[in-house]
């Protein structure tokens, strides 16, 4: 195999950035009947020329990271990699008898950022300690310097439910104190962000409150509010893409009925 469980490409100036993270390897237990851990798995970033060929060498840019990781690229070279590092469990008394962990040894999700290029700096958590990273961020870059970022997060306790956060740093810096973009529900979909020159956006689906078959609504909130574009039946989001062109953004999602329906947000 390719030593590989998952595969990330962007764009950035004139050429690209590819990454990958870890194969999932078997989990490991301190003693014969401790509780068994995930054991970390790395992040690694390469940058690639105009024709696609390697042009520098490989970066470790995290090395606790869980299934999947996005990267973003800007037009001025600007690589920024997103992550969530896993939920971990820390030594506690009884764990080599096999007794269960108390909450307390409970270390919550965290998502991260990292800029990579032009040079790499340290990375970023994203979001507050009462709230559970449940998803992959993903970053936009609407201004010199300036970059966003839209990721869900889970409220501790209680049924799951989930809210869609926006936040922003310059300069590869601490992000900003995220902003709630809205309500989601039980919606596994991760938040979308694109930055067109008149503000970012945020495309989400949030659970429709409503009796009967449960529907999800396709949405989209920028500088001018949330946007209601239509109706999925697809709870985790499957199908739903966002594209931007200039000052369009096209966003794409299967129906209730099977069909794919487009929409312009503003």
């Amino acid at each position: 195999g390719s030593g590989a469980a998952q595969i990330a490409l962007a764009a950035r100036g004139s050429g690209a950035a590819v990454g990958w993270v870890g194969a999932l390897r078997p989990r490991i237990r301190k003693s014969r009947a401790s509780v068994a851990r995930a054991r970390p798995r790395p992040l690694t970033v390469r940058s690639l020329d105009a024709r696609g060929l390697p042009r520098a060498p490989a970066t470790v840019v995290a090395r606790d990271v869980d299934a999947t990781a996005r990267l973003a690229g800007a037009p001025d070279g600007r690589l920024v990699a997103s992550w969530v590092r896993p939920q971990k469990i820390l030594p506690f008394p009884g764990d080599d008898r096999g007794d269960a962990p108390p909450p307390g040894a409970y270390v919550n999700p965290v998502a991260f950022t990292r800029q990579v290029l032009p040079r790499l700096l340290p990375a970023r958590p994203l979001g507050p300690p009462q709230q559970i990273a449940v998803g992959v961020p993903s970053v936009a870059f609407d201004g010199a310097g300036h970059a966003v970022a839209a990721f869900r997060v889970s409220h501790t306790g209680g049924i799951p439910a989930f809210d869609a956060l926006m936040a922003g740093s310059d300069a590869g810096g601490p992000w900003s104190s995220p902003k709630l973009v809205a309500d989601l529900g039980f919606s596994r979909f991760e938040p979308l962000v694109v930055a067109p020159a008149s503000g970012p956006v945020v495309v989400y689906t949030a659970l429709v409150a409503a009796a009967g078959p449960p529907r999800w609504t396709v949405a989209a909130s920028g500088p001018a509010g949330p946007q209601v574009l239509g109706i999925t039946t697809a709870g985790d989001g499957r199908g739903v893409a966002v594209g931007r062109s200039g000052q369009r953004v096209l966003v794409a999602w299967p129906s209730a009925t099977g069909a794919v329906q487009v929409a312009e947000q503003g």
